[in-house]
């Protein structure tokens, strides 16, 4: 059977907030964009996080933000500088989302409800008629000559000179975190570094953190093998601990043996 042929500017192959905001951004450099989904709907690890009430980003300076990826911040420098925590912050107020930190450090919606974040990047989409296409999950890309041409599922070819990998990582694959951005890059020859869990909750192997599920601290201090300390909401969950303060230092946590 003859594939159904869609040609565009720019195909972003996943429709979380990075890919909404990578179809938002070649959209408003006016390119013809659309959004491969392979899911049903689009945000939908987005409306649980933080929570549901959607911790967005920090209060920190470009240059403490990329010292906090440890090994990795030369890699990520380049784009916090480019796009700051306050440009994040001004930009999602643009869009009709203000931001408030209630402990003085992380940002979420002054709503703090998470769809609401979804629903003003959706909004802008549909103004810059970014076409979104549910339940397509691209399983190749399309290589001519080295270079990037398009991607494919079972039914459908996408012919596009632009193509963006916003696939999330390996976690919750009820919410589509399937990994497949990983076999995608592996075609372009990108090289995989090995994944290892991060921003994610702690489980405890101290039965009296699991009993205390729905107790919130909200300003708290967590420190890890005296060398890893996170501070912020501290939230205990039926196998352990989550929140911001565990978050944002689980990555350095878990690659310790």
């Amino acid at each position: 059977m003859q594939k159904k042929l869609i040609t565009c500017d720019c195909l972003v192959i996943g429709a979380g907030p990075a890919g909404l905001s990578a179809a938002i951004a070649a959209a408003e450099s006016n390119l013809s964009v659309i959004i491969a989904e392979y899911l049903p709907s689009p945000g939908r690890k987005l409306l649980i996080s933080g929570s549901g009430k959607c911790n967005i980003t920090n209060r920190l300076l470009p240059e403490e933000f990329a010292q906090r990826f440890l090994s990795n911040f030369r890699f990520v420098r380049p784009a916090i500088f480019d796009f700051p925590p306050e440009d994040l912050r001004n930009s999602f107020d643009r869009l009709g989302v203000p931001l408030v930190a209630p402990d003085g450090f992380h940002f979420f919606p002054k709503s703090m409800c998470a769809k609401d974040v979804l629903n003003a990047l959706l909004d802008r989409c549909q103004t810059l008629k970014v076409k979104i296409i549910p339940n397509c999950a691209i399983d190749s890309l399309q290589l001519h000559n080295g270079a990037i041409c398009g991607a494919s599922t079972s039914t459908q070819s996408f012919e596009s000179s632009r193509v963006i990998l916003a696939c999330g990582g390996m976690s919750y694959p009820a919410l589509g975190g399937r990994g497949s951005g990983y076999k995608l890059s592996q075609q372009a020859n990108h090289t995989i570094v090995l994944p290892v869990p991060a921003l994610v909750g702690l489980k405890s192997a101290e039965a009296w953190a699991t009993k205390l599920p729905g107790v919130i601290l909200a300003d708290s201090t967590v420190k890890f093998f005296d060398c890893y300390s996170g501070r912020g909401e501290l939230i205990f969950t039926h196998s352990g601990v989550s929140g911001p303060a565990i978050l944002d230092i689980s990555g350095q946590v878990t690659t310790v043996r």
